[in-house]
């Protein structure tokens, strides 16, 4: 009976996620070319100056890339405190010079992982928050099976990977958000992994301190700065440029 009473007493000690604390993802405010429609969510993007594939150009009078519909596909986020899928349309531009297609994406969605970058962050942090005692208990507000612990597993593994990149980039966008001189902080100290984290056999403990710290910067810029997560991470993104960010 020892064992399951200290699981319950870890348990009662750790309270679960609050997601309402992250706010929503897709929800990146200083771009009007994402917008809400219900359950739905229209990213237009800016018209590409060029073809991506033949490099063609044009002018205000004559356009080379037109719109060309819409690519669907289905997107997990955060949504007013729960984890939500929802349909993402993207819009389609065309070549009218070599007939080629592309389309444009939000700056929270990762190519070929089915959960936004603050969905990815959200799970990534219940798995630290809550290590040893599995990450399902820090979030109870998750409605039906929409991602499986195979796949966060693998998002873990992913993630520590890059787990210096990220926080660097993540530290970057908060200090530019902040207006800051470079190595200044005002977020002040406590972002360190706390010790019970540290405590756990972890195979790289140097990338999961990095992770941790992360997250604790981007989740007190939020609370301080009044920024959402999701433009945080959306900028934090665009400063990595075309290497690989979270995952």
């Amino acid at each position: 009976m020892a064992p399951i009473f200290w699981f319950m007493r870890r348990s009662r000690v750790r309270a679960p996620i609050d997601l309402a604390a992250f706010g929503d993802g897709l929800a990146v405010h200083s771009s009007r070319d994402v917008s809400w429609r219900g359950d739905e969510v229209v990213c237009r993007g800016p018209r590409p100056a060029a073809c991506l594939a033949c490099g063609s150009t044009g002018t205000e009078e004559t356009l080379v890339v037109h719109a060309h519909g819409f690519l669907e596909r289905q997107l997990i986020t955060v949504r007013r405190g729960q984890v939500v899928r929802v349909r993402l349309k993207k819009q389609r531009w065309r070549c009218y010079r070599c007939g080629r297609t592309s389309h444009s994406r939000p700056p929270d969605e990762l190519p070929r992982v089915k959960a936004c970058t603050l969905c990815v962050v959200v799970f990534l942090h219940a798995v630290l928050v809550f290590a040893g005692l599995g990450w399902a208990m820090g979030l109870p507000a998750l409605c039906g099976n929409l991602i499986s612990s195979r796949t966060v597993v693998r998002w873990r593994q992913r993630a520590l990977v890059l787990a210096a990149a990220t926080e660097e980039a993540i530290r970057k966008a908060v200090e530019k958000r902040a207006r800051l001189e470079p190595g200044e902080s005002h977020l002040g100290r406590g972002l360190s992994p706390p010790e019970w984290l540290l405590r756990r056999p972890w195979h790289q403990p140097g990338k999961v301190s990095g992770l941790w710290c992360g997250i604790q910067f981007l989740l007190t810029a939020h609370q301080t700065l009044s920024v959402g997560c999701a433009d945080i991470l959306a900028q934090a993104r665009g400063l990595t440029g075309t290497a690989s960010f979270l995952l």
